[in-house]
């Protein structure tokens, strides 16, 4: 029979893998949200303006432990983002075509993301 301080000690090194898959996670997001705004920077259409589209993306981290998510938006152009991204009718009747930038970066990044969390949590249940 396990004594009380097995029982302790194995819930903690439970704990300490769960801080380690934690930081490991967080190293996935990050790396995977520079990727995407990266990647933005270089297929966003460059307009006449001094305050490019490409320049205004950032990344916002919200969440805990596993319910963490990264929010990536325009931070001073998001009212022109989906016009660009889908294309749209001008007043004039004029169509402007699309020029997606936003999600073939994010279909490029996200299964890499996809088999890096997979390959973490693997690692982290080999270890227990």
């Amino acid at each position: 029979m396990a004594s009380l301080d097995d029982f302790t000690l194995k819930i903690s090194e439970l704990i300490e893998k769960s801080l380690d898959f934690d930081s490991e996670l967080d190293e996935i997001l990050d790396k995977t949200a520079s990727d995407i705004i990266s990647d933005i920077k270089d297929n966003a259409p460059i307009g006449n303006s001094n305050e490019h589209l490409k320049d205004s993306f950032t990344a916002l981290k919200e969440g805990t432990k596993v319910n963490k998510s990264v929010t990536i938006y325009s931070k001073s152009k998001g009212r022109l983002v989906h016009l660009i991204e889908f294309g749209f009718v001008h007043r004039s009747g004029r169509f402007v075509s699309a020029r997606p930038f936003l999600r073939p970066s994010y279909e490029k990044e996200a299964p890499k993301m996809e088999e890096k969390i997979k390959e973490a949590i693997k690692n982290a249940a080999n270890k227990t």
